[in-house]
């Protein structure tokens, strides 16, 4: 098993001032289009095959048709991208059984840490190597995403 599942989505919002990005009220959600609704609303699965299962489908782009799988960076453009980020404990990766002493620390053993981010970035510059210096700005950190089921996962 990978030790991150971690995997996003994102979509070119055009020429845009990234300093005017504001995270809509609740109130202003049901108005913006589809996909930036998506980005707001899409919460991630609770269960560790859902989190792989969403991964490949954002990975492949077979997630909609809302076409957010990747987007060609370009200078003077605002992206907006939904970053889901897991770090999946040792015990599950390494696929070891658990030690007798263990056990009574399995709660701890499993904890992943995990991030759920909605941000913008722009790119204002290219050098000739090819990498960007780009702006960025945090618009929303949802709450951090659980593996529910993890325990299922420990060789006792």
């Amino acid at each position: 098993m990978q030790t991150d599942l971690d995997y996003g989505f994102m979509t070119d919002l055009g020429e845009v001032a990234i300093e005017t990005l504001v995270p809509p009220s609740v109130e202003a959600l049901p108005n913006l289009s589809d996909a930036l609704q998506f980005f707001y609303n899409y919460r991630p699965p609770l269960e560790l095959e859902a989190i792989q299962a969403d991964r490949r489908r954002f990975i492949t782009g077979k997630v909609s048709n809302l076409n957010l799988s990747q987007a060609t960076a370009a200078l003077n453009r605002t992206y907006l991208v939904r970053s889901i980020q897991f770090k999946v404990p040792e015990i599950i990766t390494s696929g070891r059984s658990l030690l007798p002493r263990e056990r009574f620390l399995l709660k701890d053993l499993l904890n992943t840490p995990s991030s759920d981010l909605l941000f913008a970035f722009r790119p204002v510059s290219r050098r000739a190597d090819g990498s960007y210096t780009v702006l960025w700005k945090v618009l929303t950190q949802f709450s951090d995403p659980q593996i529910r089921d993890l325990d299922r996962y420990v060789v006792k």
